[in-house]
Protein backbone atom coordinates (compact mmCIF):
# COMPACT_ATOMS: atom_id res chain seq x y z
CA UNK A 1 0.00 0.00 0.00
CA UNK A 2 3.13 2.23 1.04
CA UNK A 3 4.48 1.97 -2.09
CA UNK A 4 1.27 2.47 -4.32
CA UNK A 5 0.49 5.55 -2.31
CA UNK A 6 4.22 7.28 -2.53
CA UNK A 7 3.34 6.77 -6.57
CA UNK A 8 0.31 8.69 -6.68
CA UNK A 9 1.97 11.39 -4.71
CA UNK A 10 5.12 11.49 -6.80
CA UNK A 11 2.80 11.81 -9.84
CA UNK A 12 0.80 14.96 -8.34
CA UNK A 13 4.40 16.49 -7.57
CA UNK A 14 5.07 16.40 -11.00
CA UNK A 15 1.48 17.79 -12.04
CA UNK A 16 1.89 20.95 -9.81
CA UNK A 17 5.39 21.62 -11.50
CA UNK A 18 3.58 21.77 -15.05
CA UNK A 19 2.51 24.63 -16.89
CA UNK A 20 -1.32 25.57 -16.34
CA UNK A 21 -3.85 23.60 -18.48
CA UNK A 22 -7.27 24.84 -19.91
CA UNK A 23 -9.95 23.99 -17.16
CA UNK A 24 -11.62 21.49 -18.60
CA UNK A 25 -8.24 19.40 -19.08
CA UNK A 26 -7.38 19.60 -15.27
CA UNK A 27 -10.58 17.87 -14.06
CA UNK A 28 -9.22 14.49 -12.75
CA UNK A 29 -11.21 11.04 -12.49
CA UNK A 30 -12.43 10.82 -8.90
CA UNK A 31 -9.80 8.69 -6.85
CA UNK A 32 -10.86 5.06 -5.92
CA UNK A 33 -10.29 3.84 -2.73
CA UNK A 34 -7.30 1.46 -2.91
CA UNK A 35 -8.03 -2.03 -2.46
CA UNK A 36 -5.82 -4.67 -0.99
CA UNK A 37 -7.42 -7.61 -2.59
CA UNK A 38 -9.45 -8.62 0.40
CA UNK A 39 -12.68 -9.64 -0.25
CA UNK A 40 -15.27 -7.46 1.58
CA UNK A 41 -16.94 -9.78 3.65
CA UNK A 42 -13.21 -11.66 5.00
CA UNK A 43 -10.10 -10.57 7.42
CA UNK A 44 -6.79 -11.64 6.55
CA UNK A 45 -4.43 -12.27 9.15
CA UNK A 46 -1.16 -14.14 10.54
CA UNK A 47 -0.56 -15.52 13.77
CA UNK A 48 3.07 -16.34 15.50
CA UNK A 49 1.71 -19.74 16.27
CA UNK A 50 -0.19 -20.50 12.93
CA UNK A 51 -3.35 -20.87 15.03
CA UNK A 52 -5.79 -19.40 14.35
CA UNK A 53 -8.03 -16.38 16.71
CA UNK A 54 -11.26 -15.34 17.86
CA UNK A 55 -12.51 -11.59 18.32
CA UNK A 56 -12.47 -11.27 22.30
CA UNK A 57 -15.85 -8.65 22.26
CA UNK A 58 -18.42 -10.60 20.19
CA UNK A 59 -20.73 -7.42 20.57
CA UNK A 60 -18.49 -5.44 18.69
CA UNK A 61 -19.16 -8.22 15.95
CA UNK A 62 -21.27 -6.68 13.09
CA UNK A 63 -21.56 -10.57 11.18
CA UNK A 64 -21.44 -13.94 12.44
CA UNK A 65 -18.00 -15.37 11.35
CA UNK A 66 -18.79 -18.28 9.17
CA UNK A 67 -15.31 -19.61 8.70
CA UNK A 68 -11.83 -19.22 10.19
CA UNK A 69 -9.03 -20.87 8.85
CA UNK A 70 -5.26 -21.11 8.02
CA UNK A 71 -4.83 -21.02 4.26
CA UNK A 72 -1.11 -21.47 3.11
CA UNK A 73 0.71 -18.25 4.74
CA UNK A 74 -2.70 -17.01 6.01
CA UNK A 75 -5.63 -17.18 8.00
CA UNK A 76 -8.92 -16.23 6.62
CA UNK A 77 -11.45 -15.12 9.08
CA UNK A 78 -14.79 -15.13 6.70
CA UNK A 79 -18.02 -13.32 7.81
CA UNK A 80 -21.72 -13.51 7.06
CA UNK A 81 -21.93 -10.10 5.35
CA UNK A 82 -19.40 -6.89 4.41
CA UNK A 83 -17.38 -6.04 6.94
CA UNK A 84 -17.65 -2.01 7.68
CA UNK A 85 -16.22 -1.61 11.25
CA UNK A 86 -13.54 -3.28 13.57
CA UNK A 87 -16.04 -2.67 16.25
CA UNK A 88 -14.53 -1.64 20.11
CA UNK A 89 -11.91 -3.78 21.65
CA UNK A 90 -12.45 -6.27 18.87
CA UNK A 91 -8.82 -7.58 17.61
CA UNK A 92 -7.92 -5.99 22.13
CA UNK A 93 -5.54 -8.99 23.60
CA UNK A 94 -4.90 -11.30 21.44
CA UNK A 95 -1.02 -11.78 21.84
CA UNK A 96 -0.52 -14.22 18.79
CA UNK A 97 -1.88 -11.95 16.58
CA UNK A 98 1.41 -10.41 13.79
CA UNK A 99 -0.61 -9.40 11.41
CA UNK A 100 -3.21 -8.17 9.65
CA UNK A 101 -5.06 -6.72 6.09
CA UNK A 102 -8.47 -5.68 6.03
CA UNK A 103 -11.05 -4.97 2.94
CA UNK A 104 -11.40 -1.70 1.94
CA UNK A 105 -14.99 -2.23 2.31
CA UNK A 106 -13.86 -0.65 6.25
CA UNK A 107 -14.39 2.99 7.18
CA UNK A 108 -14.01 2.78 10.89
CA UNK A 109 -11.84 1.18 13.57
CA UNK A 110 -13.40 1.17 17.11
CA UNK A 111 -11.72 1.85 20.41
CA UNK A 112 -9.27 -0.09 21.67
CA UNK A 113 -9.63 -2.53 18.29
CA UNK A 114 -6.07 -3.88 19.21
CA UNK A 115 -4.99 -2.61 22.11
CA UNK A 116 -2.49 -4.65 23.86
CA UNK A 117 -2.17 -7.30 20.97
CA UNK A 118 1.55 -7.26 21.58
CA UNK A 119 2.94 -8.89 18.47
CA UNK A 120 0.81 -7.16 16.43
CA UNK A 121 3.87 -5.62 14.16
CA UNK A 122 1.92 -4.76 10.76
CA UNK A 123 -1.58 -3.40 10.23
CA UNK A 124 -2.43 -2.96 6.50
CA UNK A 125 -5.22 -0.43 6.15
CA UNK A 126 -7.45 0.59 3.00
CA UNK A 127 -7.46 4.07 2.39
CA UNK A 128 -11.64 4.06 2.91
CA UNK A 129 -10.86 4.52 6.56
CA UNK A 130 -11.77 7.66 7.70
CA UNK A 131 -12.05 7.31 11.23
CA UNK A 132 -9.69 5.61 14.23
CA UNK A 133 -10.82 5.05 17.55
CA UNK A 134 -8.92 6.12 21.02
CA UNK A 135 -6.26 3.56 21.89
CA UNK A 136 -7.14 1.70 18.84
CA UNK A 137 -3.33 0.50 18.36
CA UNK A 138 -1.92 0.93 21.80
CA UNK A 139 0.55 -1.43 23.31
CA UNK A 140 0.99 -3.33 19.83
CA UNK A 141 4.25 -3.84 18.17
CA UNK A 142 4.08 -1.81 15.21
CA UNK A 143 6.60 -0.64 13.29
CA UNK A 144 6.18 1.44 10.38
CA UNK A 145 2.72 2.84 10.49
CA UNK A 146 0.75 4.92 7.11
CA UNK A 147 -2.52 6.62 8.20
CA UNK A 148 -4.96 6.57 5.88
CA UNK A 149 -5.57 9.53 4.11
CA UNK A 150 -9.14 10.58 4.84
CA UNK A 151 -8.55 10.35 8.43
CA UNK A 152 -8.90 13.89 10.18
CA UNK A 153 -7.93 12.97 14.05
CA UNK A 154 -5.94 11.10 15.91
CA UNK A 155 -7.48 9.87 18.74
CA UNK A 156 -6.42 10.09 22.79
CA UNK A 157 -2.98 7.54 23.04
CA UNK A 158 -4.71 5.60 19.04
CA UNK A 159 -0.74 4.46 19.05
CA UNK A 160 0.79 4.91 22.48
CA UNK A 161 3.48 2.23 23.66
CA UNK A 162 4.22 1.07 20.52
CA UNK A 163 8.37 1.01 21.30
CA UNK A 164 9.05 -0.27 17.74
CA UNK A 165 7.49 1.80 16.04
CA UNK A 166 10.36 3.31 13.64
CA UNK A 167 8.03 5.68 11.26
CA UNK A 168 4.66 7.16 10.95
CA UNK A 169 2.97 9.12 7.98
CA UNK A 170 0.55 11.55 8.87
CA UNK A 171 -1.92 12.26 6.18
CA UNK A 172 -2.01 15.51 4.59
CA UNK A 173 -5.60 16.64 5.65
CA UNK A 174 -5.37 15.75 9.56
CA UNK A 175 -6.64 18.42 11.80
CA UNK A 176 -5.75 17.17 15.55
CA UNK A 177 -3.33 14.82 17.52
CA UNK A 178 -5.18 14.47 20.86
CA UNK A 179 -3.49 13.44 24.12
CA UNK A 180 -1.04 10.99 24.44
CA UNK A 181 -1.15 9.58 20.96
CA UNK A 182 2.19 8.94 20.22
CA UNK A 183 3.35 8.55 24.17
CA UNK A 184 6.67 6.03 24.41
CA UNK A 185 7.49 5.22 21.46
CA UNK A 186 10.44 4.53 22.12
CA UNK A 187 11.98 3.93 18.47
CA UNK A 188 10.18 7.19 17.01
CA UNK A 189 13.06 9.31 15.33
CA UNK A 190 11.36 12.00 13.50
CA UNK A 191 7.75 13.21 12.57
CA UNK A 192 6.71 15.32 9.55
CA UNK A 193 3.34 17.43 10.99
CA UNK A 194 1.56 18.36 8.24
CA UNK A 195 0.14 22.31 7.71
CA UNK A 196 -3.42 21.50 8.11
CA UNK A 197 -2.74 20.47 11.74
CA UNK A 198 -4.51 22.91 14.07
CA UNK A 199 -3.87 20.79 17.51
CA UNK A 200 -1.81 19.02 19.27
CA UNK A 201 -3.13 17.48 22.68
CA UNK A 202 -0.56 17.03 26.47
CA UNK A 203 1.50 14.39 26.01
CA UNK A 204 1.20 14.28 22.41
CA UNK A 205 5.20 12.73 22.16
CA UNK A 206 6.05 12.07 25.58
CA UNK A 207 8.66 9.58 26.19
CA UNK A 208 9.66 9.64 22.68
CA UNK A 209 13.28 9.02 23.51
CA UNK A 210 14.57 8.51 20.34
CA UNK A 211 12.81 11.51 18.71
CA UNK A 212 15.41 13.82 17.01
CA UNK A 213 13.74 15.72 14.62
CA UNK A 214 10.26 17.66 14.16
CA UNK A 215 9.59 19.63 10.99
CA UNK A 216 6.47 20.57 9.06
CA UNK A 217 3.73 22.61 11.18
CA UNK A 218 4.71 24.33 14.29
CA UNK A 219 7.88 23.02 14.23
CA UNK A 220 10.88 25.16 15.68
CA UNK A 221 13.69 26.56 13.60
CA UNK A 222 16.01 23.77 15.18
CA UNK A 223 13.44 21.13 15.13
CA UNK A 224 13.65 20.16 18.51
CA UNK A 225 10.59 21.39 19.12
CA UNK A 226 6.93 22.18 18.60
CA UNK A 227 5.75 25.72 19.06
CA UNK A 228 2.49 26.60 18.15
CA UNK A 229 1.22 30.57 18.76
CA UNK A 230 3.47 30.67 21.68
CA UNK A 231 3.61 28.00 23.58
CA UNK A 232 5.56 25.33 23.44
CA UNK A 233 3.63 21.46 23.58
CA UNK A 234 6.88 19.24 22.52
CA UNK A 235 10.45 18.43 22.92
CA UNK A 236 12.42 15.91 20.73
CA UNK A 237 15.19 14.74 23.14
CA UNK A 238 16.87 12.50 21.78
CA UNK A 239 21.15 13.09 22.24
CA UNK A 240 20.52 16.47 23.86
CA UNK A 241 21.79 16.90 26.89
CA UNK A 242 21.45 20.86 27.53
CA UNK A 243 18.97 22.98 25.51
CA UNK A 244 18.31 26.78 25.33
CA UNK A 245 14.19 27.35 24.55
CA UNK A 246 13.79 29.55 21.77
CA UNK A 247 13.03 32.95 22.86
CA UNK A 248 9.51 33.65 21.10
CA UNK A 249 8.37 30.41 23.80
CA UNK A 250 6.06 32.33 26.52
CA UNK A 251 4.42 29.16 27.76
CA UNK A 252 6.29 25.73 28.35
CA UNK A 253 3.02 23.61 27.78
CA UNK A 254 2.02 21.05 29.74
CA UNK A 255 4.84 17.70 29.76
CA UNK A 256 6.31 19.43 27.24
CA UNK A 257 9.76 18.31 28.54
CA UNK A 258 8.49 15.08 30.61
CA UNK A 259 10.65 12.22 31.10
CA UNK A 260 13.47 13.67 29.17
CA UNK A 261 15.62 11.59 31.12
CA UNK A 262 19.69 12.67 29.94
CA UNK A 263 18.30 16.35 29.81
CA UNK A 264 20.96 18.21 32.34
CA UNK A 265 20.58 21.95 31.69
CA UNK A 266 17.40 23.72 30.98
CA UNK A 267 17.69 27.73 29.71
CA UNK A 268 14.36 29.42 30.38
CA UNK A 269 14.47 32.62 28.31
CA UNK A 270 13.18 36.09 30.26
CA UNK A 271 9.91 36.62 28.71
CA UNK A 272 8.13 32.61 29.63
CA UNK A 273 5.19 33.56 31.85
CA UNK A 274 3.91 30.13 32.54
CA UNK A 275 5.28 26.87 32.90
CA UNK A 276 2.37 24.56 33.15
CA UNK A 277 1.91 21.27 35.07
CA UNK A 278 4.45 18.34 34.40
CA UNK A 279 6.75 20.22 32.01
CA UNK A 280 10.04 19.25 33.74
CA UNK A 281 8.88 15.92 35.26
CA UNK A 282 10.63 12.81 35.68
CA UNK A 283 13.60 15.15 34.29
CA UNK A 284 15.98 12.65 36.70
CA UNK A 285 19.38 14.63 35.40
CA UNK A 286 18.25 18.24 36.24
CA UNK A 287 19.58 18.77 38.79
CA UNK A 288 19.36 22.86 38.40
CA UNK A 289 16.77 25.11 36.87
CA UNK A 290 16.38 29.10 37.19
CA UNK A 291 13.21 30.33 36.71
CA UNK A 292 13.40 34.02 34.81
CA UNK A 293 11.59 36.87 36.31
CA UNK A 294 8.75 36.88 34.05
CA UNK A 295 7.30 34.12 34.97
CA UNK A 296 3.57 35.13 36.84
CA UNK A 297 2.43 31.02 36.80
CA UNK A 298 3.52 27.34 37.85
CA UNK A 299 1.52 24.24 37.18
CA UNK A 300 1.08 21.70 40.08
CA UNK A 301 4.00 18.70 39.77
CA UNK A 302 6.16 21.23 36.92
CA UNK A 303 9.52 20.45 38.19
CA UNK A 304 9.69 17.28 40.29
CA UNK A 305 12.38 15.75 38.56
CA UNK A 306 12.60 13.11 41.12
CA UNK A 307 16.35 13.57 40.99
CA UNK A 308 19.00 12.84 43.56
CA UNK A 309 19.33 17.05 43.75
CA UNK A 310 17.27 20.05 42.97
CA UNK A 311 18.62 23.21 43.28
CA UNK A 312 16.18 26.05 41.62
CA UNK A 313 16.90 29.94 41.46
CA UNK A 314 13.19 31.32 41.74
CA UNK A 315 14.10 34.76 40.25
CA UNK A 316 10.65 36.36 40.21
CA UNK A 317 10.06 38.76 43.36
CA UNK A 318 6.31 37.94 43.71
CA UNK A 319 5.94 34.49 44.28
CA UNK A 320 4.39 32.53 41.16
CA UNK A 321 0.60 32.16 41.45
CA UNK A 322 0.24 27.90 42.01
CA UNK A 323 -1.92 26.88 39.30
CA UNK A 324 -3.51 23.24 40.41
CA UNK A 325 -5.35 20.92 37.35
CA UNK A 326 -6.95 18.33 39.66
CA UNK A 327 -5.10 17.85 42.94
CA UNK A 328 -5.03 19.52 46.21
CA UNK A 329 -1.25 19.45 46.83
CA UNK A 330 0.93 21.30 44.12
CA UNK A 331 4.04 19.32 44.39
CA UNK A 332 6.04 21.45 41.86
CA UNK A 333 9.27 20.50 43.16
CA UNK A 334 10.42 16.63 44.25
CA UNK A 335 14.03 15.23 44.33
CA UNK A 336 15.46 13.81 47.09
CA UNK A 337 17.07 17.74 48.25
CA UNK A 338 15.31 20.25 47.10
CA UNK A 339 17.41 23.97 47.55
CA UNK A 340 15.13 26.66 46.52
CA UNK A 341 16.82 30.22 45.62
CA UNK A 342 14.53 33.37 45.88
CA UNK A 343 15.03 36.98 45.94
CA UNK A 344 16.21 37.97 49.35
CA UNK A 345 13.75 41.20 49.85
CA UNK A 346 11.07 38.12 49.15
CA UNK A 347 11.90 34.98 51.42
CA UNK A 348 9.02 35.68 53.45
CA UNK A 349 6.53 36.48 51.01
CA UNK A 350 7.30 33.07 49.48
CA UNK A 351 7.17 31.47 52.53
CA UNK A 352 4.42 32.57 53.34
CA UNK A 353 2.40 32.24 49.75
CA UNK A 354 0.04 29.40 48.93
CA UNK A 355 1.22 25.90 48.21
CA UNK A 356 4.42 27.60 48.20
CA UNK A 357 4.67 27.32 52.30
CA UNK A 358 4.74 23.67 51.98
CA UNK A 359 8.61 24.28 50.80
CA UNK A 360 9.43 27.11 53.06
CA UNK A 361 12.07 24.85 54.78
CA UNK A 362 13.65 24.83 51.45
CA UNK A 363 13.63 28.29 50.54
CA UNK A 364 16.33 30.46 51.02
CA UNK A 365 17.04 33.83 49.90
CA UNK A 366 19.79 34.68 47.47
CA UNK A 367 20.93 38.43 45.85
CA UNK A 368 20.65 37.53 41.67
Amino acid sequence: MRSIILCLFAFTLIACDKEPIPQQLEEKPEEKPIDLGVPHNEIWYTTSDRRTINPLWGPSLEHEIVSNTYQGNKAIMQFAGDITTIGNGLFSNIYNLTSMTLPSSVTSIGVSAFDNSNKLSRIDLPSSITEIGEAAFASCALTDMEVPQDVTVLNKRVFAQNSDLERVTLPNGLTKIFESAFTACHSLKTIEIPNSVEEIGRCAFADCRSLEKFSGAFASEDGRALIIGDRLVAFAPSGITSYEIPRNVKIIGDTAFGSCTELEGITIPEGVTDIEQLAFSDCKKLESITIPSSVKTMGNSCCRTYGSNLVVYCKPTTPPTALLVSQKYWGAFAANKITIYVPTESVEAYKAAEHWSSFKDNIVGYDF
